[in-house]
């Protein structure tokens, strides 16, 4: 929005560096329920998420490069076909097996590939800026310390349930959340529409805006 243009795979490079953190995370948790729970499923489904975390989201950050260009429309419209994509994906496999791993990985692989592929088509397209916010990375940096915050926040309620009352409990607790979920899903565009706008002015023009 300010009219810095970075490299999308330098970007990409970094998102992935801490997606490892996560792998990391669920690696010692496949240990624990592989070699002290005795737990098949759980631990080899956590091997599989720390190996597919550092490419899920990381390969997504197209949407914060056409969300800074003001192209809501198209994200919107990459945003409705990856989810179409592994929608009918995860559908169709839970129709021909019933294996949690199997399943796991039509959760996966689908959401990587139609990200990978949007991210190139795009990258291909863009043309760096001869100058580069020197800002970005730190910035980066910093909001991702809030998001881990804010995701292990608001995962504490899951894992407690999950681990004193089972997973079907737990199930039952997220779908009697969904229209709550939705509803703040909502509200989340607002800071995403607002971001671009505010970046483009001063840091006095920010904080009149926002507390008066």
């Amino acid at each position: 929005a300010k009219g810095f243009v970075s490299s999308l795979k330098k970007i990409l490079l970094v998102r992935m560096r801490w997606g490892s953190i996560g792998s990391i995370t669920s690696f010692i948790l496949a240990v624990y329920y592989l070699f002290l729970k005795g737990d098949f499923f759980l631990g080899w489904s956590f091997v599989m998420v720390g190996i597919f975390l550092p490419f899920h989201d990381s390969f997504n950050i197209y949407a914060g490069y056409l969300r800074g260009k003001k192209f809501f429309k198209l994200e919107a419209l990459y945003a409705i076909g990856v989810r179409l994509f592994s929608a009918a994906a995860l559908v169709a496999t839970l129709f021909f097996s019933k294996n949690i791993l199997i399943i796991i990985l039509a959760f996966f692989l689908p959401f990587i590939f139609a990200r990978v592929y949007i991210f190139f088509r795009i990258e291909r397209r863009i043309t760096p800026s001869v100058s580069e916010d020197t800002s970005l990375i730190s910035y980066g940096t910093h909001l991702s310390w809030i998001q881990l915050v804010n995701v292990l926040i608001n995962s504490l309620d899951n894992i407690l349930i999950f681990n004193f009352l089972g997973p079907a409990a737990l199930a039952v607790y997220n779908i009697a959340l969904l229209p709550v979920t939705k509803v703040q899903q909502a509200f989340s565009m607002v800071p995403e529409l607002a971001l671009p706008k505010f970046s483009e002015q001063t840091p006095s023009i920010v904080r009149k805006a926002l507390f008066t």
